[in-house]
């Protein structure tokens, strides 16, 4: 699954591993920053948050505020909700 993320650098597109309503675990950017501002964006879901952590090519993120579980599903591709 795919999305973007919006740092102070510029807008790379991005593994999601794993999202919560609370945060999300991304993979495959380059030259993130780690503590700044974000958005992510995956379909019609647009998201504040801050970059957690970045290890090599992985990186978590906070949301600001807490998604919910609608926006959370409506992230993830049809295919896993059946």
């Amino acid at each position: 699954m795919t999305g973007v993320l919006m740092t102070p650098l510029g807008a790379q597109k991005v593994i999601l591993r794993d999202i919560s309503r609370t945060g999300a675990h991304l993979a495959g950017a380059s030259d993130v920053p780690s503590d700044c501002d974000a958005i992510f964006r995956r379909g019609s879901l647009f998201a504040a948050a801050r970059v957690s952590w970045v290890r090599g090519g992985e990186i978590g993120i906070s949301f600001y505020r807490e998604l919910s579980s609608e926006e959370v599903e409506a992230s993830l591709p049809n295919t896993l909700l059946r």
